[in-house]
C-alpha cells in the first residue's frame, strides 16, 4: 500500500515537470531515476544501477544502453530512455534489441519517463520479443497497472514469477490493442464473422458496410451497460454501508421484540421450511420496524415488519427484481389485520426468498 501511494504521489508531479523537460538527460534525472528510487533501487550505487552501461562482444564494443539494473554484477533489466515529449515507437527498440540479445538481462524497458514498454523473451530463444508484454502510461494508469509496476520493485522482485507471466501479459496487451482498434475501425473480417452469426441471408457489400457501421456503437453500448452496472453496484454498496451505519446508531434505540414480531418469525420459518433451514432465519428489531433476515445478514432481507403500532400492522414484501434509483431495496407495503395474514402472501414471500 505504501508503494502504491508513493507512486501515485509521484505521478501527480509529472504534468508540471514535463513543461520544463526538453532533453533526454533531463527526462532521466526528473522522471526515470526518481521512479527507480521509489521502487527501491539505489541509483547512486553503480553496483545496483549503472548509467551508460556497455556490453562487450569479444573485441567489439557496443553503443551504450542508458540504464542497467544489476543483480550480482550482471545486468537484469535494461532501460532505454527517450525524451519526455517523444512518443514511443517500435523502431526505438532496435538498440535495446541488440543489447538484450547479447547480455544476460531478462527484461528490457523502453520509456520516455511517462510511458513504459516492457519486453522479454517469451519464446525462450534468446531473442527479445518485438512486442512489449506490458505497456503502462503513468498519466493514464489503472490500479492494475500500478500493481504490475510494483512487481518490478526491488523488495519483491522475483524473476521466475515475473517471467512465467510474460506470455499471458504479452497476449493480453496485444489482444487489448487489437480489440480497441476493432472497436474504433472494424475490419471486413470482423464484420463478416458477426454478420454471418446474426444474419441468415447473403452478406453483400452494402450489408457488410452496415455491420461495420453498427459494430462500434454496439461495442460502446456493451461497455456503457457494464459501466452502468458497476456504478449501480457501487451506489448500492454505498447505500447499504450508509444504512448499516444508521442501524449502528439506532442500536442505542433498539427495543425488545414484541409478541407479534416473534410470531411472524415462526410463521415465516414455516412458510420457507422447504426453501431454507428455519435455523437460518433471524429477527432484527429496530425502533420503527423489524426485519426477518437470512443468516442474520442485513443484505438478505426476507420480510420487513411494521408491527410497532398495534393499531396499524404493515409488512414490506421485498421485490428482488426492482431497485431504487440509489440501488436500495424496493418493497411493496401491505396492510394486514393480524400477523396470521402473512400466510396470504406465502407465494410472494417464497418467490422472493428463492432469489437469494
Amino acid at each position: 500500500m505504501y508503494l502504491e501511494e508513493e507512486i501515485n504521489k509521484f505521478i501527480e508531479t509529472i504534468p508540471e515537470k514535463i513543461e520544463y523537460i526538453d532533453t533526454e538527460e533531463t527526462t532521466k534525472i526528473s522522471l526515470i531515476t526518481p521512479l527507480l528510487r521509489i521502487l527501491g533501487y539505489d541509483t547512486a550505487d553503480p553496483r545496483a544501477v549503472k548509467a551508460e552501461y556497455t556490453a562487450d562482444i569479444g573485441t567489439k564494443k557496443l553503443e551504450k544502453v542508458d540504464i542497467a539494473i544489476l543483480i550480482d554484477d550482471e545486468p537484469e533489466i535494461l532501460i532505454e530512455c527517450k525524451k519526455a515529449n517523444d512518443k514511443l515507437r517500435k523502431d526505438h527498440i532496435s538498440q535495446l534489441y541488440r543489447y538484450y540479445n547479447v547480455t544476460s538481462a531478462k527484461f528490457a524497458v523502453l520509456t520516455n519517463g511517462v510511458e513504459y514498454m516492457f519486453f522479454a523473451d517469451s519464446n525462450n530463444d534468446g531473442q527479445m520479443d518485438n512486442d512489449p508484454f506490458l505497456y503502462i502510461d503513468l498519466l493514464d494508469a489503472s490500479k492494475k497497472d500500478i500493481k504490475e509496476l510494483i512487481r518490478f520493485s526491488r523488495s519483491i522482485y522475483d524473476q521466475d514469477k515475473l517471467y512465467s507471466s510474460v506470455e499471458v501479459l504479452k497476449y493480453t496487451t496485444l489482444t487489448k490493442e487489437y480489440l480497441e482498434n476493432q472497436i474504433n475501425d472494424p475490419s471486413d473480417e470482423l464484420a463478416r464473422v458477426i454478420g454471418k452469426a446474426v444474419h441468415d441471408g447473403v452478406l453483400h457489400h452494402k450489408r457488410l458496410d452496415m455491420f461495420k457501421e453498427i459494430i462500434p456503437s454496439v461495442f460502446k453500448s456493451i461497455i456503457d451497460d457494464r459501466v452502468e452496472k458497476r456504478l449501480q453496484k457501487a451506489i448500492r454498496e454505498t447505500e447499504e454501508e450508509t444504512e448499516e451505519k444508521i442501524e449502528e446508531v439506532e442500536d442505542e434505540k433498539k427495543r425488545d421484540s414484541n409478541e407479534y414480531e416473534k410470531k411472524a418469525l415462526e410463521i415465516l420459518k414455516e412458510i420457507l421450511s422447504d426453501v431454507y433451514d428455519p435455523n437460518r432465519l433471524f429477527l432484527r428489531v429496530r425502533k420503527y420496524h423489524s426485519r426477518i433476515l437470512l443468516d442474520d445478514n442485513q443484505y438478505k432481507t426476507l420480510l420487513i415488519l411494521y408491527f410497532n403500532n398495534n393499531d396499524n400492522f404493515k409488512i414490506g414484501l421485498v421485490d428482488m427484481d426492482r431497485k431504487k434509483d440509489n440501488g436500495g431495496l424496493m418493497e411493496d407495503k401491505k396492510n394486514i389485520n393480524n400477523v396470521n395474514d402473512l400466510k396470504y402472501y406465502e407465494t410472494e414471500i417464497i418467490n422472493s426468498a428463492k432469489k437469494y
